[in-house]
């Protein structure tokens, strides 16, 4: 298996790649799955979790986190970083999460997420994110 690329490289290759089917070729490991479920499969079986757990830790909904999990259901902004606290993702996962999902990643400049990536980086579960989240005095993940 090839080693992983960041993102920050392979943008830079391709400003000077003059063979997209060789890029291609070279970061067929590195690119991600096509579908917000595909991805979070993926993490889900590459991090060894149980479904169950990962939709516990995220404090979702049983039959809701399931459905976001198989693709049925198109999660807001706020239930995708639930979904990654619950996958125990950092921040650069968290990122690529959202975006997947079609989201804004999470802005350091807004007091809000930077509290979020702050619980990110620590590790914190979702009531400890969601504790801190009220001591900051800045709104909580909706439930």
């Amino acid at each position: 298996m090839k080693s992983k690329q960041s993102t920050e490289k392979m943008m830079n290759q391709l400003h000077s790649v003059k063979d997209f089917s060789a890029f291609s070729n070279d970061h067929e490991d590195d690119f991600i799955s096509p579908s917000l479920a595909a991805h979070i499969q993926a993490l889900i079986e590459e991090k060894t979790l149980v479904k169950t757990e990962v939709i516990k830790r995220a404090n979702l909904d049983r039959v809701y986190g399931y459905q976001i999990i198989s693709g049925r259901r198109m999660p807001s902004r706020d239930k995708l970083i639930q979904l990654a606290i619950g996958l125990e993702l950092d921040v650069e996962g968290t990122q690529t999460l959202l975006k997947m999902g079609g989201m804004a990643p999470l802005y350091a400049k807004i007091k809000r997420e930077a509290a979020i990536i702050f619980c990110i980086n620590k590790g914190y579960t979702w009531m400890e994110t969601q504790a801190f989240l009220q001591q900051a005095d800045v709104r909580i993940i909706s439930e």
